[in-house]
């Protein structure tokens, strides 16, 4: 009696709290499922003699017998029937150390290419590393780079200045339409440089209100480059920045009139 509460009590504890009484008779192992589950986790009973099919059979009939009256028991059951299935493959499996010295064997055959091999790839890359180091990185010396404003003697504060006070006075943009045809830099750069006086005048006198943010833009960014192919005039008046029309219609630029 106290060695079958005992046996219960160690079920319970695994989680196996109240397992049906299923007998297997075999040469290894007579006995109930929870006595053939014990012997196994404390390695009394060497499962690879014990038939399982019996024992399967026997849960069978006992699922016959209750039908849906006790389900709990019955997955504890199953529960229990599926550890000891999986215990026995794995005495049946080939063993671990086998499959280890075969993979030792494999990676001792590896030869590792020589470096000489990457060197083609190597190159490649430093020489794009370095091609974009130059376009999309700032050292600090700014030596190697190009003015993209003709010297004026006007600094890029004071320009800064002049955009800051434009986009000041632009209106946010509108929603934008799906499908619209993408602007063109060479129309931009004809319609500011039509628009610029001959005596020069502040940026936010020379743009037709109203105007967008994006647009703002798209005025000062073609005003960078007409300074730059020298086509616009820059002064300055005090503190603030004026902008003028010099010179004839930019090479490469399309004739809208």
């Amino acid at each position: 009696m106290a060695n079958s509460l005992a046996q219960t009590e160690r079920l319970a504890w695994l989680g196996w709290h109240s397992l049906p009484v299923l007998h297997i008779e075999s040469p290894a192992f007579s006995g109930t499922l929870g006595v053939l589950i014990l012997a196994v986790r404390e390695n009394k009973v060497e499962l690879k003699g014990v038939p399982l099919v019996a024992l399967s059979r026997a849960y069978m009939d006992y699922l016959m017998a209750i039908g849906d009256t006790d389900v709990e028991s019955a997955a504890l059951a199953l529960s229990a029937l599926a550890y000891l299935v999986e215990r026995k493959a794995a005495h049946i499996l080939p063993r671990v150390e086998d499959e280890e010295e075969e993979d030792d064997e494999v990676i001792s055959s590896f030869v590792l290419p020589t470096v000489e091999k990457f060197q083609p790839a190597l190159a490649a890359l430093i020489e794009r590393r370095e091609e974009r180091g130059r376009w999309f990185f700032r050292h600090g010396d700014p030596g190697g780079y190009e003015n993209v404003v003709a010297p004026t003697g006007v600094g890029p504060d004071a320009l800064a200045r002049a955009f800051a006070t434009l986009m000041a006075k632009a209106e946010p943009d509108p929603l934008p339409i799906l499908g619209r045809p993408r602007r063109s830099m060479a129309e931009q750069i004809q319609i500011v440089w039509k628009a610029l006086p001959l005596v020069p005048q502040s940026l936010v006198d020379i743009v037709p209100p109203p105007f967008t943010r994006s647009e703002a833009v798209w005025w000062f960014l073609a005003l960078l480059e007409l300074i730059r192919l020298g086509q616009a005039s820059v002064v300055m008046d005090g503190e603030d920045v004026r902008f003028g029309q010099a010179g004839s219609m930019p090479e490469g630029v399309p004739h809208l009139g």
